[in-house]
């Protein structure tokens, strides 16, 4: 018990500390949702969407900024002919991402309404862009290809629901999604770097070294090989925010897990006192009930009380 106490302490030190601090940028909003470089954002949206749009100057970006008293901030959203996408990147398996993109839609869409000074309470119809919410996939956990989470999935209550949000997830990683990933090499290349952290941190490498090893084998034909080695130091302190972020939810996972099945030895065991107990309730009224009889037959028999006392301690 003391140990998993300890372990269970380091761990909350270790996803606390990112919580208190300022909401850190992650590679994947660096590359794909950066203002000052929107190719790499337009080549994706062409990907996923089979358009074929070429001009940087039609996405506006809508990311959620920092905002006061709210912690969250979203990787990228961005408007662009009508649709507002919602393009987040997850490095471990969760299914609770239509939770969060109504969160960040709520957000967004207020935005969105105030600077286009739009009237919710107008007798009229107000009009908005289509949201459109993908996840990119890249973790550990072996995924399909492609998967559709619905927030309806979240309710206890299985009835029809009057909110509905869905997200589309694409695994990224190697040998999935050759399509999506042959559509947009900068996605490809960034699926490939983080394929090599992960290489060479498990090779012994520590974290920082598997970061910069992983930045040198990007090959130097790679388009995001120049604004990786330009901005080398903040891409490391990125990946290591991330990696750290990404090992918690593994061990965290892994402790619940051994929680769940510690509760469940502990319940098992219980339930197996609880019957113990019982039987030995029982066998006590047993003897109790063959004591008394016991008594009533030998006072029948003319026995003094005096002679039972001493046979059974008491005649009561």
């Amino acid at each position: 018990m003391a140990k998993n106490t300890s372990r269970r302490k380091k761990i909350f030190r270790l996803v606390q500390a990112p919580w208190k601090r300022e909401y850190k940028d992650t590679v994947f909003r660096f590359l794909f949702g950066n203002p000052d470089n929107l190719k790499f954002t337009l080549m994706l949206y062409n990907a996923v969407n089979n358009t074929s749009y070429t001009d940087e100057r039609d996405i506006e970006i809508t990311t959620i900024g920092k905002v006061v008293h709210i912690k969250i901030k979203n990787d990228v959203s961005f408007l662009i002919d009508s649709r507002m996408n919602f393009y987040e990147h997850q490095s471990t398996y969760n299914p609770n991402m239509p939770v969060r993109m109504m969160i960040y839609a709520a957000k967004v869409y207020s935005n969105y309404i105030t600077r286009q000074k739009l009237n919710i309470y107008s007798s009229s119809v107000i009009k908005l862009p289509v949201p459109k919410c993908i996840c990119f996939y890249n973790g550990p956990t072996d995924s399909e290809d492609s998967q559709v989470f619905k927030l309806s999935d979240s309710f206890d209550n299985k009835g029809e629901s009057d909110i509905e949000v869905s997200v589309t997830m694409y695994n990224i990683n190697t040998g999935h999604n050759k399509e999506l990933l042959n559509s947009c090499r900068p996605l490809a290349e960034y699926s490939e770097f983080v394929n090599n952290v992960r290489k060479y941190d498990q090779s012994g490498y520590n974290l920082s070294a598997a970061i910069n090893k992983a930045i040198d084998a990007i090959p130097d034909e790679a388009m995001i090989k120049t604004v990786m080695e330009e901005n080398r130091l903040e891409v490391t302190g990125m990946c290591i925010e991330e990696y750290t972020q990404e090992w918690a939810d593994i061990v965290i996972k892994k402790e619940m897990d051994e929680l769940k099945d510690q509760n469940q030895e502990l319940t098992e065991e219980n339930k197996g006192l609880t019957e113990k107990n019982r039987g030995l309730t029982e066998e006590i009224k047993r003897v109790e009930s063959e004591r008394s009889k016991a008594i009533e037959i030998l006072r029948a028999i003319g026995v003094s009380d005096e002679s039972i006392r001493k046979a059974y301690g008491s005649v009561d």
